[in-house]
């Protein structure tokens, strides 16, 4: 018994937790991780999940599998796009998108983010009606930086993982956005 008890207080002193006795320090300890979740925070582009702290964060994978048609690429996009309008670098891979609908896709969204709305399917089919909001998206200076760059497949050209890979060296973007199974 006089053992068990010895036991139990050497178990106890190990997991002994001392409370700081400086509890400034606590505080200037908070406000540097404070100001340090701002440089490395990306974001969902969706306001709930943005105000709750379920963040993403430079280095992180994150793998969206759902049926086809579901709104999977329209997801990323918004995603890739939100941290674009922040100032973020940002490089979307597409295998299954091709020119005019990638454009279509970043248009409809930013135009929305920019308080421009237009429809994607008057912008896709060339249906009159969005012409003023579409001039004040594609003058607007988000559209001059050169940080939103995207690839898409061509017949020619298949895309790999080594591929990718080096577009992601070269590149150095904040965030990649892969679109599509066909890698």
């Amino acid at each position: 018994m006089i053992v068990a008890k010895w036991l139990l207080i050497q178990i106890l002193l190990k997991s002994q937790v001392v409370v700081d006795s400086d509890p400034i320090k606590r505080l200037e300890e908070y406000k540097l991780r404070a100001d340090g979740i701002s440089e490395q925070r990306m974001w969902w582009g969706i306001e709930p999940f943005d105000d709750f702290p379920v963040m993403l964060l430079h280095g992180q994978f994150v793998g969206i599998i759902a049926d086809t048609k579901i709104g999977k690429s329209w997801l990323g996009l918004k995603i890739a796009l939100a941290n674009y309008l922040r100032g973020s670098r940002v490089v979307i891979i597409s295998p299954e998108l091709n020119k005019l609908n990638m454009d279509a896709r970043i248009d409809t969204i930013l135009a929305y983010e920019k308080g421009y709305p237009i429809s994607h399917e008057k912008l896709l089919y060339g249906v009159p009606g969005i012409e003023d909001n579409l001039q004040k998206l594609l003058e607007s200076e988000d559209l001059k930086r050169n940080d939103l760059e995207y690839y898409l497949h061509t017949p020619s050209d298949r895309f790999t993982v080594s591929s990718v890979a080096s577009v992601v060296k070269s590149k150095k973007p904040d965030l990649v956005l892969v679109d599509g199974s066909l890698i």
